[in-house]
């Protein structure tokens, strides 16, 4: 996502699903109302690594003046993803939260889901943008035509 697209409605949607995910992912039979809790604070931990990450990569993509086409995007997503998904293995360990599944692949569907979520949500944003700025070509060109 681009600096202008963090805040859209898609990447609070996209937030909302990382959790929706991320959270009931790390449930483990068993598991205390405390659990439960310290799985959500994790969730939330590993959105902000992955905000940091992907704030990070854009600031050096553009530095370095490198075009964010959409191949350039998933693959900075997907890192966000990974970053996230090391974050709740790592984080999940030190609070000893049995992991239901394995860290590899913990990282590898993190990085898989949040490509692949982001980059839906870019191409909603992208198309709601663009039929808005069509929307608005096309009433301010039929406004200026009038009578006839």
């Amino acid at each position: 996502m681009t600096s202008r697209q963090l805040w859209t409605p898609g990447a609070w949607l996209a937030i909302a699903a990382w959790l929706l995910w991320s959270v009931p992912s790390m449930v483990t039979p068993g598991m205390t109302v405390d659990d439960l809790a310290i799985a959500f604070l994790i969730g939330v931990l590993a959105l902000i690594v992955a905000a940091i990450f992907g704030i990070g990569i854009h600031a050096i993509l553009n530095t370095a003046h490198v075009a964010e086409g959409r191949l350039v995007l998933v693959a900075v997503h997907a890192t966000m993803g990974a970053a996230a998904g090391l974050t709740i293995v790592l984080v999940g360990q030190a609070a000893g939260l049995a992991d239901a599944m394995p860290a590899v692949a913990r990282v590898l569907v993190s990085a898989i889901v949040t490509a692949w979520f982001l980059d839906a949500m870019l191409s909603l944003d992208t198309t709601r943008d663009a039929l808005a700025e069509q929307r608005e070509i096309l009433l301010a060109h039929g406004a200026g035509a009038g009578p006839g």
